[in-house]
């Protein structure tokens, strides 16, 4: 599923599909940057595997050629001053041939393989998104210093200077986003 109960097309066998389970030591104050972490572990993992330029759509979309790529959902279980656990969802295109996505998908999603020509070997994929993420993981678990992760992960938004709109549980707003903090 993806966020906000929305549909996730995920067919057998040419993506990958997984569920990140950690039980980290910081207060659940820092819990939501997770999504941000895992966003430029596959930026940076599908760049070094595939040589392919995505991009990250704020909050939690990885993005390529102007199609979404990869979806990103993050959920807590907490008490107030400890985690419990964070599970950070990662749904990430492949193989995905353009005629496997659904009708309904085929405007606003896309694959590595629909976008390169060249099928993607999903082990090393998934071996190198889990050693990424590792790496930024820990650097931050150890500091809970975000500010170098959040200047990259600026680098790589699409949403900063674009017009957004937010939809909230009563309220809606429209802005132009400027920042990220």
């Amino acid at each position: 599923r993806g966020r906000l109960g929305r549909y996730w097309s995920s067919p057998s066998g040419v993506g990958i599909w997984m569920s990140l389970i950690l039980r980290p030591n910081f207060s659940p104050h820092y819990a939501p940057k997770i999504t941000a972490l895992a966003g430029l572990a596959v930026l940076r993992a599908v760049g070094k595997a595939t040589g392919l330029q995505v991009s990250i759509k704020w909050p939690n979309d990885i993005i390529l050629n102007s199609k979404k790529v990869c979806g990103i959902l993050t959920e807590a279980q907490a008490r107030p001053n400890r985690m419990e656990y964070v599970v950070t969802g990662i749904g990430l295109n492949v193989n995905t041939a353009r005629e496997d996505l659904p009708d309904e998908l085929r405007e606003s999603a896309t694959s590595l393989f629909i976008e390169s020509g060249h099928k993607v070997n999903r082990c090393r994929l998934l071996a190198a998104i889990l050693d990424e993420f590792e790496i930024l993981y820990e650097g931050y678990e150890k500091t809970t210093n975000f500010t170098y992760i959040m200047e990259e992960y600026k680098r790589h938004c699409i949403t900063l200077g674009r017009s957004v709109r937010i939809i909230g549980t009563n309220d809606e707003w429209e802005g132009r986003a400027i920042d990220l903090t």
